[in-house]
């Protein structure tokens, strides 16, 4: 039971953050069942609609919601998280907002003989931040899973360990495409001086003469 609890949990985090990788504790055993995990995930994307978008990029405070329902052999998981993008500023790069994911997810058993039966026991809560290259480092959040104690079962608070890396934020601002730029010109410049000076010197001397030029 607390195992199905935490590898559930864990994969609550893993699909809030789109992550193509992560470590984490295996369960027991193998699970090879159809139909074990069944429920439904739905995500409203609100820091990309038009209307919470300022240069470029997510207003701040405004969440991208994801909204569970889910069954995992006998234990539900049923809540919200609320993730805040990572914002930079569209000129210098400022940080304007740190992304992070907020959990509150009720943890709860239903009854093998009855599955209409069902009781929350617990909850999947905490903050979990995520760094501008898409990093999140479990370990050091406050992320947990705390099961209330219920007739002889005794309550207990457990904690995640790994990382969960997911799509690096965008970072790109003005002053870093305008340098961009001017260095693009630049380099055409002085490749244009080069192959006139190297005409020019064949003009001169009857000698064909190509001087090449690059930049990295």
């Amino acid at each position: 039971m607390k195992n199905l609890v935490r590898l559930a949990a864990t994969s609550a985090c893993v699909g809030a953050l789109s992550a193509p990788a992560v470590s984490w504790g295996a369960a027991d055993e193998p699970i090879a069942q159809d139909q074990y995990i069944t429920g439904t995930l739905t995500i409203d994307w609100n820091a990309r609609l038009p209307q919470n978008m300022e240069n470029d990029a997510a207003k701040p405070g405004v969440t991208n919601d994801y909204r569970m329902d889910a069954t995992v052999g006998h234990t539900f998981y049923k809540g919200t998280i609320k993730c805040l993008p990572y914002v930079f500023s569209r000129h210098i790069g400022r940080i304007i907002q740190e992304g992070s994911c907020q959990y509150d997810l009720d943890l709860g058993v239903i009854n093998p003989s009855n599955t209409l039966q069902r009781r929350v026991v617990g909850k999947l809560v905490g903050t979990l931040p995520v760094d501008k290259d898409g990093r999140a480092d479990i370990s050091i959040a406050n992320l947990r899973v705390e099961v209330q104690s219920i007739g002889q079962a005794k309550g207990f608070t457990s904690k995640f360990t790994g990382v969960v890396i997911g799509k690096p934020a965008r970072s790109k601002t003005t002053l870093v495409a305008g340098s961009a730029s001017a260095r693009s010109k630049a380099s055409s410049s002085c490749c244009n001086s080069s192959a006139l000076i190297a005409f020019s010197l064949s003009g001169r001397f009857s000698v064909m003469m190509l001087t090449l030029s690059s930049t990295s």
